[in-house]
């Protein structure tokens, strides 16, 4: 299979709102070959995202959505089945909850539930991490702790900017995870909190130690939070620098 080199929608949220099938067809012809998604925009079905997707030949497999457990979990995976994605990713909480092992705990069982209704439907949830989850608790990093807390089929996208931010090594948490990233999310900045997220190659990140590590992941996912200009053009630079060094 081609390496699935693809944008998380959610830093062109507002060009798609402005103009979702155009907006698409830009980041194909870019040079991106696969999209994450981030819902679904108003007055859009999944089907109708899917077409588009489809006739810009990008492909999915991985949607950013809510938890699915308690009374919306089915609707949640019926979406997400249905956008093709075979990797649910979210957050698991603020700053607080991991820091500390009983809260740790608690996010560890809701997302082994999460995991036991997705299985029904052949799909893995997973943790997409910020700075939070990097902090030490009882001598190790809290992501740590939360996956030797959850079954295996639960897994965790690294987002590597958020890594460095948190104060750990993006190489070393994406060799510690191992099989259980199976797609990553590639950002860059200034390397702290408050300051500006920036195309990649223009922060703080080794993005090409990163990539030695993640060469057979199933997908890498550019991600720009926020940024200063136009964000369609700052996506763009950061496909054009991966080009260079891949």
């Amino acid at each position: 299979m081609k390496r699935l080199v693809g944008l998380q929608l959610y830093s062109v949220r507002d060009a798609l709102a402005a103009d979702f099938a155009g907006t698409i067809k830009k980041l194909a012809e870019m040079g991106y070959n696969a999209v994450e998604t981030a819902g679904v925009p108003a007055g859009m079905t999944p089907v109708d995202m899917v077409k588009i997707f489809r006739s810009n030949n990008l492909g999915l497999i991985s949607c950013h959505a809510q938890l699915p457990v308690g009374e919306n979990a089915t609707q949640i995976l019926d979406t997400v089945k249905a956008l093709g994605g075979k990797y649910l990713l979210t957050g698991f909480g603020a700053f607080e909850p991991w820091a500390k092992l009983d809260t740790i705990k608690e996010m560890a069982e809701k997302a082994n539930e999460a995991a036991e209704n997705a299985a029904k439907y052949g799909i893995k949830i997973g943790l997409h991490n910020h700075d939070q989850e990097m902090q030490i608790v009882d001598g190790k990093p809290a992501y740590r702790h939360f996956l030797d807390m959850t079954v295996k089929d639960v897994i965790m996208e690294v987002d590597v900017y958020w890594v460095k931010v948190g104060k750990l090594d993006p190489v070393t948490v994406l060799n510690d995870v191992g099989d259980r990233c199976p797609v990553v999310h590639l950002k860059d900045g200034m390397g702290s909190r408050g300051t500006p997220f920036k195309p990649l190659g223009e922060g703080v990140m080794d993005i090409p130690a990163v990539l030695k590590v993640i060469g057979d992941k199933d997908g890498w996912f550019v991600e720009q939070d926020s940024g200063e200009g136009c964000m369609v053009e700052n996506v763009k630079r950061s496909i054009q620098y991966l080009e260079k060094i891949m």
